[in-house]
This record gives structure tokens, C-alpha cells and sequence, in this order.
């Protein structure tokens, strides 16, 4: 009884992660959480991309998403959906920093999800890929030639679509503006 119980838990919680598209996404691994020590509720990088997004951004099947939590600093957290061509190395990444997850000791210095989001806007703004505006995704958003970077309240979003060598714009975009709608 009790293990048809739990084999039930998981078909639901399965078919729930994969309700987004079930026919463009082949599973690939679990999702691996850390805590915070923070009890703000943190937004998880994996829901403010949807398994069908990522397919259209990308163009192509993806592979489940494969999130990811960091215990730096900064309390890091990811989400990618990797295309699921063999040997493909495109992908749709959302990394995100928020201030409830970032460590007590960075908070007393002053770091923040804004702070961060200026510093890399400023170190980009110098380097010939420069840091272009973007309007209409999140408080504030610009482009570096690879990744869109998006403020929206107290998150910072990174997003790439394409490879780490060529993000796409045109597809980073769209999918960063759903993504900084999502966040409450």
C-alpha cells in the first residue's frame, strides 16, 4: 500500500513537471535544491521558464530542465534546459540572483541583486560587446553579446539562449520578458 502510495506521489509530481510540453522534452536527471538560511520565499530558476519556452527558443527538443542551487555568496541558482540533439551544445540558461538568497555577510556590505546587476552592466558597457539597453523585459535589461541580464524587483535574471560561444537575441528576449512577468 505504501509503495503504491509513493508511485502515485511521483507520477503526479512527474506528469506535473512535464505538463508544460510533454512532447518536445525528454527527461535527464533530477533537480538538485540547496536551502537557503533565508526564509523569503526564493524564486526558483526553473519556474520562470517553461519546458515549452525553451523549445521555442531554441527551435529544437530539449532535455528536462536541470536545476541548481549554489552555495556561494550570492546563493546562485540555475535552471537549464539542454537541447536534446546528440553532441548539440545549445541550450537555454536562467541563472538568478535575488536578494533573499544572498548571504548575510554580502547583504552587510551592501551587495544586491540591483548592485550586481550595475557592476556587470558597467564592466560590459567597457568591452567591445558592449552592454545594450533592452526595453520592456523587467525593470531594466541589457544585452552583452551572449546573455540578456534583466532586473525586476529584487531579482537578477541571466539568460542565454544558444551556445556559450553566440547567445541569441532574438530569442533571448521574448523569453526574458515571460520570464520577469513571472516574478512576484
Amino acid at each position: 500500500m505504501v509503495l503504491a502510495g509513493l508511485a502515485l506521489v511521483a507520477g503526479v509530481l512527474t506528469a506535473g513537471c512535464l505538463a508544460n510540453d510533454d512532447s518536445n522534452v525528454e527527461p535527464a536527471g533530477t533537480a538538485k535544491s540547496l536551502s537557503t538560511p533565508d526564509t523569503t520565499p526564493i524564486a526558483d530558476a526553473c519556474t520562470l521558464v517553461t519546458a515549452a519556452e525553451a523549445v521555442a527558443a531554441l527551435g529544437e527538443k530539449v532535455t528536462f530542465a536541470e536545476s541548481s542551487s549554489s552555495t556561494d555568496e550570492l546563493g546562485n541558482r540555475s535552471c537549464v534546459f539542454k537541447a536534446a540533439a546528440a553532441g548539440s551544445k545549445r541550450l537555454v540558461e536562467v541563472r538568478v540572483i535575488q536578494n533573499a538568497s544572498i548571504s548575510t555577510a554580502e547583504r552587510k556590505k551592501g551587495t544586491t541583486a540591483a548592485s550586481e546587476f550595475e557592476k556587470a552592466r558597467v564592466s560590459f558597457a567597457k568591452r567591445p560587446e558592449g552592454a545594450t539597453p533592452v526595453a520592456n523585459a523587467g525593470d531594466s535589461a541589457f544585452w552583452n553579446g551572449t546573455r540578456l541580464y534583466v532586473l525586476k524587483q529584487d531579482v537578477l535574471l541571466t539568460l542565454l539562449v544558444g551556445d556559450e560561444a553566440a547567445g541569441n537575441v532574438g530569442a533571448t528576449t521574448p523569453l526574458a520578458r515571460s520570464a520577469a512577468k513571472r516574478i512576484k
